[in-house]
């Protein structure tokens, strides 16, 4: 999901674009709690899954880092909703891009 809003975020040049160059890498170690509030609040269109997001972020941020365990059915769910939530964005990331092509 991470990337998913990074990639989402150098489109909306919230993110600076890398170039093929390995040093702008660090240019893009914004939290991603920052990085969803940010392209929430600049394109209204993301905000409807703001909280969805965030949900996603603590639940399994955890996980990720080795600090909590979780049984198969419960990683299952996660995946799934992580999934769909990346699904949904790109959706999202659609229609932004519709609509600015028709504003211009």
């Amino acid at each position: 999901m991470e990337i998913c809003i990074k990639d989402i975020a150098t489109k909306c040049n919230i993110l600076p674009t890398d170039v093929h160059n390995i040093r702008h890498m660090a240019s893009r170690s914004t939290e991603l709690y920052s990085l969803i509030d940010q392209l929430c609040d600049n394109f209204t269109v993301f905000d409807a899954v703001r909280n969805r997001l965030h949900t996603i972020r603590k639940a399994t941020n955890p996980i990720i880092h080795g600090n909590r365990r979780v049984r198969g059915k419960e990683a299952k769910q996660m995946l799934k909703e992580t999934l769909l939530t990346i699904h949904h964005l790109y959706e999202l990331e659609s229609e932004r891009q519709r609509a600015n092509s028709v504003m211009v």
